[in-house]
């Protein structure tokens, strides 16, 4: 489920809620499934992964803390995955980054909920830089500037949450029937990287 959802009181469920549950299956499954393997399925709970089966107060804590520091699950996928990790795995974890720290923008900009001195550190940074050297990590949060707190986020989108930038991070990966400015888009999107 989306962080978001993982409440008592959750709000209303948009888009952009579905394209972060589908990134978590994406996970899931690159921790627990061998494709084409003899046993496909693990069939017990990687340890990295067994709070996100918990509690939804232990679920959401869990997967902040993966938003902001991918790095210990990414290095517990399978390997039959490992082709999927620098080309759908590394993108997606920085846009649902980049999703969280608009999120904590968004939050105190309008007054709204506690955002710890921790989250407002990752709220002000940028896009997560990450290497193929798996203990790099991402980048220190840069130091905070009018500019970069001035940030025009919308709720329904969290200023990057679209099909667009979804698929654009999948590399332009587009399904059959998609339509053709999504498509074109999403190269657009490629061509800025």
């Amino acid at each position: 489920m989306a962080l978001d959802l993982l409440s008592e009181t959750p709000p209303t469920h948009l888009y952009r809620h579905d394209l972060e549950s589908l990134f978590y299956v994406l996970i899931w499954a690159a921790v627990h499934y061998d494709i084409g393997g003899t046993v496909p399925y693990s069939h017990t709970v990687n340890p990295i992964l067994e709070r996100w089966d918990g509690a939804y107060e232990d679920a959401r804590s869990a997967k902040v803390v993966f938003i902001y520091e991918p790095t210990p699950v990414l290095r517990c996928i399978r390997p039959v995955w490992e082709p999927l990790r620098a080309t759908w795995l590394k993108p997606l974890c920085a846009l649902f980054a980049k999703a969280r720290s608009n999120a904590n923008i968004l939050s105190r900009a309008k007054g709204g909920g506690q955002v710890s001195s921790k989250q407002e550190a990752w709220g002000r940074r940028k896009l997560p830089r990450y290497s193929d050297d798996e203990d790099e990590g991402p980048a220190p949060p840069p130091k905070p500037t009018p500019e970069s707190l001035a940030v025009n986020v919308d709720f329904e989108t969290l200023g990057c949450l679209t099909f667009e930038n979804f698929m654009g991070a999948l590399g332009g990966w587009m399904p059959r029937g998609v339509p053709k400015k999504y498509r074109e888009h999403a190269e657009r999107l490629l061509a800025e990287k």
